[in-house]
């Protein structure tokens, strides 16, 4: 899991790069879940309608209009979003298999900083 970060848009973007495979190759994808201090805010259901689903975690806004199957994008941290995140990744049957990947995001507050340098 990587944490990238872009100043101009304001959002912070957290992506996966670990695929669910098994002996044979690469499985399809069933849900891919976000959580947040072990509390889930945002799933990816690829056959669910809709396939984004956020949940209602402090400090975690949502901007699904950048958020997909491999990335969740952040909108308005602040110092509440602070915390260990983790991503879930699970393929569909027969197999079930997951991956998963956790590290910790640290929101420093700088009175001087500006987003629109």
């Amino acid at each position: 899991m990587k944490e990238v970060t872009r100043r101009h848009h304001s959002h912070h973007f957290l992506n996966y790069d670990d695929e669910v495979a098994d002996d044979s190759g690469r499985e399809t994808l069933y849900s891919v879940k976000w959580y947040k201090d072990n509390e889930e805010f945002y799933r990816f259901v690829p056959r669910a309608s809709p396939p984004q689903h956020s949940y209602k975690v402090d400090g975690i806004k949502v901007a699904h209009e950048h958020s997909n199957s491999s990335r969740v994008s952040l909108r308005n941290v602040n110092i509440k979003s602070s915390g260990l995140y983790r991503c879930e990744v699970s393929g569909e049957a027969p197999n079930f298999s997951s991956v998963q990947g956790e590290g910790y995001m640290e929101i420093v507050w700088d009175d001087h900083f500006s987003l629109w340098e």
